[in-house]
């Protein structure tokens, strides 16, 4: 019987904004995001000044990493979208 090893993979991204107040209000938005991911994977931010640097690991799959990562993406864009139309 052949046995598999498992999958482990990993991403970092780093994302930077006009500013740190649009960095943190963006990255609270998104929080609910990094605790709502598939079974196996792990993801978590953190605020650098004006840039979010996001970790996102996966025990199984590449595809739920990728998943995740563009969940968090699409969030983060609709996030953005908003804070520039509430400050025009």
């Amino acid at each position: 019987m052949n046995k598999t090893k498992d999958i482990y993979s990993e991403i970092q991204v780093t994302l930077v904004f006009e500013n740190n107040h649009i960095a943190e209000t963006i990255n609270n938005s998104t929080l609910p995001e990094n605790q709502e991911t598939p079974e196996g994977v792990i993801s978590a931010s953190k605020i650098e000044g004006n840039k979010i640097m996001l970790f996102i690991k996966s025990e199984k799959s590449i595809l739920d990493l990728l998943r995740t990562l563009e969940d968090y993406f699409e969030k983060i864009d609709l996030s953005n979208k908003t804070i520039k139309n509430v400050q025009i």
